[in-house]
């Protein structure tokens, strides 16, 4: 309403004012566009616009608006004439500038675009659009020492900051980003995003203590506050604190009992408790779907269908549970079908108790009688602690990729220990290499060798077998690796596809694991119920003593090899 008083009153001054200056007239033609452009009435807008440039052609606001309104109905080529009119005029204008580098941007001119948003910059040094637009085009570390310029400039600047932070978030830089969210505080300290914020990094850096205490705070000013309920709950579990969080996130199941994310929740500490009864239940209800007239829900109907198994997204869950497969065909499917991840098609075609394997993408042109989740068969098959599904071997190599490494690793009669650790795992490289001084014994690394620090720890005259970048979940090279290590005595290995994998075909493994395990190692019992080859090695208190304990058992598995000779 107040827009349309505004032109009305626009037009009545041309109308019936007699004598005025070209400078005024000019004025009201453009203010009376600009009022028409934010009714959206373009043409009426680009009208009046016309009529003040004909009585005055280089009025600034005139040309800054029209570029504006033709920026704004993305004909970027005439916004990029005016502009460039406008600043030919006067080159000083931080929102000229502004606007010709989101044109520039709009049209992919990435570079131009750069350059009038630092110009911006530079004429006006608090203007914070061309701080938020410029960062989203450059690189990283570009954008951290904007954002900083910008923050240097006008230290209150809380938007700023807050971008800064998600960057030095994304670039690890956790410690900065924390220092940048305790100003924020310091700047509001009632604003409850910017402590959920500081949990946030504070639980990156594995300091989950610190973050429970922050979110414990927020609930008692927000106590009915799910989101942050959830939050403890989740840090509770990556604390290994899994009945607290089973506490917690029953509260919320209460009022939203068809959460996947609680349900999800719930499974992954019930089954890292070894509560298998309950936590296969949730992961069965996490996967349950809208087909139910087609989803597999009991043993009983198995017998003459052609099953369809759907696989995990891991490649280590598709091979801890692949197993059941093999229970599906002895209880008389017709057909069994696995729909797998790429990586591990090639792999599972050697299982003699599958008879199809599919990629993910090929689900629609597979006929069937019924379907289920992998991870849903330990629930329908009543799986608990004391019934897992044990024997292996249950995955096979390729009898010719078998063959060829034989072949080729039958010439080292040492004791051949295979290694697989990653970055991620964060063993100690040094403590670790004290494997390699062991008498007659020949290291195989499975890793890319390249991403860690060990060899600088190896003795010169330790020799140590590679296969060039590795062995990785997402590589092609699966089944190649399958074939390697039925070839080995031993692997030594963090939590990884590759201690699934050692299992799944009753190779000797040690798996080292740190003190919260995943799921799929369950915390309260020494040993895991899944592969009879693998003993677990769980940290207790720092990663030397535990590697101590690898080594020596492998001396004295040598030594016993040794005696036995």
């Amino acid at each position: 309403m107040r827009k349309k008083i505004s032109i009305l009153s626009f037009i009545f001054l041309l109308c019936h004012t007699k004598i005025v200056s070209n400078e005024k007239l000019a004025s009201a033609y453009c203010n009376l566009a600009l009022l028409l452009q934010e009714s959206n009435e373009i043409d009426e807008s680009l009208s009046n616009y016309q009529k003040a440039l004909q009585i005055n052609p280089t009025h600034l606001p005139t040309l800054l608006g029209i570029g504006k309104m033709y920026l704004k109905i993305k004909n970027y080529d005439k916004s990029i004439v005016f502009f460039q009119k406008r600043l030919q005029i006067d080159a000083n204008c931080h929102q000229t500038h502004f606007n010709l580098a989101k044109a520039w941007e709009q049209k992919n001119n990435l570079e131009k675009a750069k350059k009038h948003y630092k110009k911006a910059i530079e004429i006006n040094a608090t203007y914070v659009p061309a701080y938020q637009n410029l960062i989203k085009i450059v690189k990283k570390d570009e954008a951290i020492k904007i954002c900083k310029q910008g923050i240097k400039t006008d230290k209150k600047n809380i938007e700023l900051r807050k971008k800064l932070i998600e960057l030095l978030i994304q670039e690890k830089k956790l410690n900065k980003a924390l220092q940048h969210c305790n100003k924020l505080i310091d700047m509001q300290p009632l604003h409850l995003p910017f402590q959920i914020k500081k949990a946030q990094i504070l639980t990156l850096q594995n300091k989950f203590n610190h973050a429970i205490h922050i979110f414990e705070n927020i609930l008692k000013i927000q106590p009915n506050n799910k989101n942050i309920l959830y939050n403890i709950a989740h840090l509770h579990k990556k604390n290994g604190q899994y009945e607290k969080a089973i506490h917690l996130l029953k509260k919320i199941e209460a009022s939203e009992p068809e959460n996947t994310k609680i349900i999800l929740a719930m499974a992954q500490s019930y089954l890292s408790l070894g509560y298998y009864k309950y936590g296969w239940q949730y992961i069965n209800k996490y996967n349950r779907k809208k087909q139910s007239n087609i989803r597999l829900t009991n043993t009983e109907d198995i017998a003459g269908k052609i099953i369809l198994i759907q696989g995990e997204l891991y490649c280590n869950q598709m091979i801890q549970l692949i197993r059941y497969a093999k229970l599906v065909k002895d209880k008389g499917a017709k057909k069994i079908i696995v729909q797998s991840p790429n990586q591990l098609v090639e792999l599972l075609k050697q299982c003699p108790f599958i008879d199809e394997v599919i990629s993910s993408d090929k689900r629609e042109s597979c006929p069937f009688h019924k379907l289920v989740q992998l991870s849903s068969l330990p629930h329908i098959f009543g799986t608990t602690l004391e019934n897992v599904p044990c024997e292996t071997p249950y995955i096979f190599p390729e009898k010719e990729k078998l063959a060829f490494w034989q072949q080729i690793l039958q010439e080292d009669k040492k004791y051949k220990v295979g290694l697989y650790v990653t970055k991620k795992s964060n063993i100690a490289a040094e403590k670790l290499m004290e494997i390699a001084k062991i008498k007659n014994i020949s290291i195989y690394f499975l890793s890319n060798i390249t991403d860690t620090h060990y060899l600088k720890h190896v003795e010169n005259n330790t020799i140590i077998h590679n296969f060039g970048k590795g062995f990785y979940q997402n590589s092609q090279d699966i089944s190649q690796l399958s074939a390697i290590l039925p070839h080995l005595d031993l692997v030594i290995c963090c939590d990884s596809f590759v201690a699934h994998l050692a299992g799944a075909l009753a190779i000797p493994a040690c798996v080292i694991l740190p003190k919260v395990t995943n799921w799929q190692w369950p915390s309260k019992i020494a040993h895991t119920p899944w592969y009879p080859t693998v003993k677990l090695f769980r940290q207790q208190e720092n990663w030397d003593d535990l590697i101590k304990k690898v080594t020596i058992f492998c001396s004295n598995i040598l030594e016993k090899r040794e005696f036995d000779n």
